[in-house]
């Protein structure tokens, strides 16, 4: 029974530090799915634990904190509720294309009442870095179609942006990305 709890207090300490880094860093696990799947872990995992240790107390507490918890992400017009399930289950990445350079570029919505954003990331061994983003909506005026995107390169770097060329059969298209 230890050793169950240690592995799940290790499974959500692992996803609490990957989001925290996320969010205040861009730093993440490596690849898109990768997140996602420490996530499902975790989720299964709580699962198991809630069912085969329904007679503890301190589980049935558990249960009600995270029950509450789920009440509230739905109270301010289901966002924070809609943004987990999203990133959840992957319905929050339209596009996504590894490059050279270990670099990667993603078009991801993590709301449904926000705009889609256009990320860049370096990939790092076990995790990659968002290194910037911009509006997607901006970007798709200018780049009708990402698909055909062959290579990405950083041309410029500044203090808040990059300036990133996207090379297309038909040449390339420059733009600014903020830093994340």
């Amino acid at each position: 029974m230890k050793r169950i709890y240690l592995i799940y207090i290790i499974l959500s300490a692992a996803l609490i530090i990957n989001l925290t880094l996320d969010i205040i860093k861009g730093i993440s696990l490596q690849g898109y799915w990768a997140d996602r799947i420490l996530f499902w872990i975790w989720l299964v995992y709580t699962v198991y634990i809630l069912i085969k240790y329904w007679s503890k107390k301190g589980v049935k507490f558990y249960v009600w904190t995270l029950t509450a918890l789920l009440g509230l992400s739905m109270l301010p017009m289901f966002i924070p509720f809609t943004a987990i399930i999203l990133t959840g289950f992957g319905l929050d990445r339209t596009y996504g294309n590894d490059f050279n350079d270990n670099l990667r570029v993603q078009v991801t919505g993590k709301s449904i009442m926000g705009r889609p954003n256009v990320e860049l990331i370096r990939k790092y061994g076990l995790y990659g870095v968002v290194l910037g983003e911009m509006s997607g909506f901006d970007l798709v005026d200018d780049l009708d179609d990402l698909e055909n995107v062959k290579r990405v390169k950083i041309l410029e770097e500044k203090e808040n942006n990059l300036l990133v060329e996207f090379y297309f059969p038909n040449g390339g298209n420059r733009h600014w990305l903020d830093k994340k």
